[in-house]
């Protein structure tokens, strides 16, 4: 978290993409780590250091592999997010053109993409 934090302040604030990938190259060589547990561990840097001042969180209590909670303790709001909502979520302009490093390797060999394309809809469930 200390490099993400660091290059996040110097420069590298509005472009995460490539602050992810200098973390990978720096964490692959510092570490002697894979290049997948890398980004793996930047990615969860960038999560922590994005919302630490938020009052949201993730209830892991219960999110599942295929359903994620997120609790407002101060409204005592919960949503819950279904795989096929965050695929949907994921295909908008905004959040399509920002996959992470190793995804995009994959669409450069022109892998991944009928995942992306497949259209089930978004729904968003509150309570």
């Amino acid at each position: 978290m200390t490099f993400i934090a660091q290059h996040q302040a110097q420069h590298l604030e509005h472009d995460r993409r490539l602050l992810v990938e200098r973390c990978v190259a720096y964490l692959t060589e510092a570490a002697c780590v894979s290049a997948s547990t890398a980004e793996d561990a930047a990615l969860q840097a960038v999560g922590e250091i994005e919302s630490r001042c938020r009052r949201e969180y993730i209830d892991l209590t219960r999110t599942t592999a295929f359903a994620v909670f997120i609790h407002d303790p101060v409204s005592g709001r919960k949503r819950v997010f279904t795989v096929a909502d965050l695929m949907a979520f994921v295909r908008t302009p905004a959040l399509a053109s920002q996959p992470v490093p190793s995804t995009q390797a994959l669409f450069h060999h022109g892998m991944a993409v009928s995942e992306l394309t497949s259209d089930r809809g978004a729904r968003l469930h509150t309570s």
